[in-house]
């Protein structure tokens, strides 16, 4: 692999309108020429082979600036062609990408690059995720630059997180892990040059507890559908948080639902589809309720249209009119999984029907069920 050639130059012949000419990083390997603009344009007699005159008749106001900021935009292109180098990457394209950059300032404006170098790769719950502990960073700290960022930073921000917006273990670590794997991207790109969290110990994480409504809880959800008196939205909304109830399928699956993912097979009627979040195959039944809200047309087509929501918002209103504990849309799924295994299904088959890719994960239900056993017990 060739070591490239960096140095500024100007072209005497490409003339502005006004007599100026602009700098260019010039980028020379295996006699191949590529050239960035520096955007500062100087009379061509104001250049002096590398770099602008400082003193003479032709000298340039601002030369000692200028000059300053040209050797730290070297130093800065030199650092990202040692990158390239370790990582074995080296091409002009990959040295561009990151050398301009150099305007991105901010977590908001890495975050926005790491979403569109991403592409299709990254899910519109994956980007709330990240912005949402962008947004916990700027909020604490207004303008905050990523070169600001040091050991004592974190810590201050861990704390504020922790004592003065009373945040849990787990979602302070979540924002956590969002600003290292940006930083991470960063390092990569070349806009930074250490990043502060490989000296930093990351919050613990706690044993999340996984709630579930009770089958008598989840009639009273049903009996508030059947009511059909709830806006048009929160009905909607309502319909698809039991239909994740009687089918264990996350609110992100529901809506990617296709018709071409439901099969007849022997007669009744079974979702074969893969989870968004983990590519793995799941396979459920639609029982009698769900085939009410479902009709089968063994087609393609989208079940569900998408509509931009907040479906947990939507969810907190519905929970507190049936007077029960505020829960997120994703305790549905927890629900139809504890439900299964309170009714003796056994644990391999939950975890097909949830799409477990390891049987670890369905066991923690497992637990829930050995509480279910002793509560019924007591009434003996």
């Amino acid at each position: 692999m060739f070591i490239p050639s960096l140095s500024f130059v100007i072209l005497p012949k490409k003339i502005n309108k006004n007599g100026t000419t602009t700098i260019y990083l010039q980028y020379i390997n295996n006699r191949k020429t590529n050239r960035l603009s520096c955007n500062i344009r100087i009379m061509p007699s104001q250049w002096s082979e590398h770099f602008i005159k400082e003193k003479g008749k032709n000298a340039h106001s601002q030369a000692k600036e200028l000059n300053s900021l040209l050797r730290r935009e070297m130093e800065r292109a030199e650092k990202i062609v040692l990158n390239l180098l370790k990582e074995r990457t080296l091409s002009f394209q990959k040295f561009k990408d990151r050398f301009l950059s150099r305007d991105m300032t901010s977590m908001s404006d890495l975050l926005n690059v790491y979403i569109k170098t991403k592409e299709k790769k990254i899910t519109d719950s994956t980007i709330r995720l990240y912005s949402y502990g962008v947004q916990k960073l700027e909020s604490y700290s207004k303008n905050c630059q990523i070169l600001e960022i040091d050991i004592k930073f974190l810590q201050d921000l861990e704390r504020h997180l922790k004592v003065n917006l009373e945040l849990s273990q787990n979602t302070i670590r979540s924002i956590f892990v969002t600003l290292t794997l940006l930083m991470n991207f960063g390092l990569k790109r070349g806009i930074i040059n250490t990043n502060p969290f490989m000296g930093y110990k990351l919050p613990a994480s706690k044993k999340a507890i996984r709630p579930s409504i009770s089958l008598e809880n989840l009639e009273k959800l049903e009996s508030l559908y059947n009511k059909n008196e709830l806006s048009r939205a929160n009905q909607r909304i309502l319909k698809l948080y039991l239909i994740g109830c009687h089918t264990g399928i996350s609110h992100v699956d529901i809506l990617n639902l296709d018709y071409s993912d439901i099969h007849l097979i022997d007669n009744t009627y079974m979702i074969q589809a893969k989870r968004q979040k983990t590519k793995v195959k799941y396979s459920v039944v639609l029982n009698d309720y769900v085939l009410k809200m479902i009709t089968p047309i063994l087609s393609a087509g989208q079940v569900f249209k998408r509509v931009t929501t907040l479906p947990n918002a939507q969810l907190k209103a519905m929970f507190l009119k049936a007077d029960m504990k505020v829960m997120t849309f994703h305790s549905s799924r927890h629900t139809f999984a504890t439900l299964c295994l309170n009714k003796g299904i056994p644990i391999v088959v939950v975890q097909e029907m949830m799409g477990h890719s390891s049987i670890l994960m369905t066991q923690h239900y497992a637990k829930i069920n050995k509480d279910y056993i002793i509560q019924e017990m007591k009434k003996w």
